[in-house]
C-alpha cells in the first residue's frame, strides 16, 4: 500500500501544509488509473481518490487547526 514517510511528513511536509494540499489537489484532479513511484515496484494501479488519501495527514491538520 502506498504511503509517505514518516520522516518525510515531518520534515517536508508539514512545513509548507497549504502548498502540499494544493499539489495533492492537483494531482488528484487528474483522471489516471497508475502512477510510477520512485521506489519499490512499479507501476501501480492506484486512483485519484487513493492518492488524496495517501496525503489524508494533510487534511486532519488543517481541520485541527481550524477548532
Amino acid at each position: 500500500k502506498p504511503f509517505v514517510a514518516p520522516i518525510i511528513q515531518e520534515l517536508i511536509l508539514k512545513q509548507q501544509p497549504e502548498k502540499t494540499r494544493a499539489y495533492v489537489d492537483t494531482i488528484s484532479s487528474w483522471g489516471f488509473v497508475r502512477a510510477v513511484p520512485a521506489h519499490f515496484s512499479c507501476p501501480i494501479q492506484i486512483s485519484p481518490k487513493q492518492f488524496r488519501d495517501i496525503f489524508s495527514f494533510t487534511r486532519a491538520e488543517a481541520q485541527g487547526a481550524n477548532l
